[in-house]
């Protein structure tokens, strides 16, 4: 077990790379902290409990602040510690960029770019007053290839591009 014990934050993780991503954790020991915006999350973490894992919900938008920083402590409060985040939310949201509203603009980059910052920022502090951590990106194949006729292409792009330059210190 490759995770044993090891304690993990994981957002987006109601479907798609990031429920794979919470079942492979569980299935290597983790004890897991399952975030997403829905109440979907809640049946992956009852997925977990049930398998034999430890896992909570916490329902929350990773692009506020108060809603990402209560992630962070919810792992704390249950388990004592965060080991891992994992930043694996993401939206695409359709249109090409004659079409797309500058709402749906804002919310892809408030998603994909402010949440990835507000997430590493809150899961820094504490894995710094704890000695340690790691911070997972989760990207896009989308940095290297785009998406034809959408504007979330250039978004993903940038995303992607932003993300692997934010260090994670500890």
């Amino acid at each position: 077990m490759r995770f044993k014990d090891k304690i993990v934050l994981i957002t987006g993780a109601s479907v798609g790379i990031g429920h794979s991503a919470a079942l492979m954790f569980a299935r290597e020991g983790a004890r897991l902290v399952i975030n997403s915006q829905s109440s979907r999350g809640q049946t992956v973490a009852e997925e977990i409990t049930i398998g034999g894992g430890q896992a909570i919900f916490v329902q929350g938008s990773v692009e506020e602040p108060a809603d990402a920083q209560r992630m962070v402590e919810a792992a704390v409060a249950e388990f004592g510690r965060l080991d891992i985040l994992v930043n694996n939310a993401g939206i695409v949201l359709p249109g090409t960029v004659d079409n797309m509203s500058v709402e749906d603009w804002d919310r892809t980059i408030a998603v994909d770019v402010r949440g990835v910052f507000l997430m590493s920022k809150f899961a820094v502090q504490q894995m710094l007053h704890q000695g340690g951590g790691v911070i997972i990106h989760n990207g896009s194949i989308a940095a290297v290839t785009g998406l034809k006729d959408r504007a979330a292409s250039t978004i993903l792009t940038r995303r992607s591009a932003s993300i692997v330059s934010i260090p994670a210190q500890p």
